[in-house]
């Protein structure tokens, strides 16, 4: 009796390590990400007067900043998650260059309805704790009346394309910038502090060109902060973790 119980007991182990193999790997599924920075003409701000007023920063130096620094710290989160590669942070200018202007020949950018849904791509099971989604998350616009900046590929050959030189399969879309001061929403009304938000649109796809997600990733900061570098460390990292919920 105690020789068929142990008999039983390892075969239930291993079947039990099987299942526990299969789940792993169903779930260790593993994506690369090509990141695509937002146009700079896409960058909308009714902060700036005021960030220039208190840093001495011309508005074109305050946008290149936020452009630079947006997509800097997106890629950084997405790294954690899958292998990202940059446009931006590439190696050489000529491969950004002409690889964005190839996407950028091809896609169109209009407002439209965002995805808000459950998560489409499953995080590998050693990549799960760098990202808690119900925090994540939270920096997502949840509304889905309030439109986000769409690419919209209109020859979905060139994601093929890039999928073969750069070895990804995932493309994320940074799409807009923005900051928007909340009149309404008033923090301060002695000093007339308001809230403002910093919204970081993006669109997602597979190589083949199948929308995975869409939206806005959101972080609220009070209108009068306004050193850029205040901005950056307080928002960005918020941003980056919206986009990468989104995923």
């Amino acid at each position: 009796m105690k020789l068929i119980a142990a008999v039983l007991c390892f075969l239930g182990a291993n079947v039990l390590a099987q299942t526990q193999t299969k789940t792993i790997t169903k779930d260790s599924i593993e994506h690369h990400i090509l990141l695509i920075p937002y146009d700079p003409r896409f960058y909308l701000s009714d902060a700036d007067r005021d960030i220039a007023e208190v840093t001495r920063k011309t508005p074109d130096l305050i946008r290149e900043t936020f452009h630079n620094r947006s997509e800097w710290f997106a890629w950084r989160e997405l790294k954690h998650h899958y292998p990202t590669v940059s446009l931006l942070q590439h190696d050489t200018l000529d491969a950004y260059v002409q690889a964005a202007g190839s996407v950028f020949a091809v896609t169109a950018f209009e407002y439209a309805k965002p995805t808000v849904k459950s998560h489409t791509i499953t995080l590998p099971e050693s990549n799960k704790e760098t990202l808690d989604s119900r925090i994540a998350s939270s920096y997502l616009n949840t509304d889905d009346h309030k439109l986000y900046m769409k690419a919209d590929i209109k020859n979905k050959s060139v994601l093929d394309s890039l999928a073969n030189q750069f070895g990804t399969d995932i493309f994320v879309f940074l799409t807009q910038f923005e900051i928007k001061t909340n009149y309404k929403s008033c923090l301060d009304i002695a000093n007339q502090i308001y809230e403002r938000e910093i919204r970081l649109h993006f669109t997602i796809y597979d190589r083949n060109g199948k929308l995975i997600n869409g939206n806005y990733a959101v972080a609220t900061i009070p209108s009068n902060v306004n050193q850029m570098d205040e901005i950056i460390l307080k928002c960005f990292p918020l941003l980056a973790k919206g986009v990468a919920s989104a995923l």
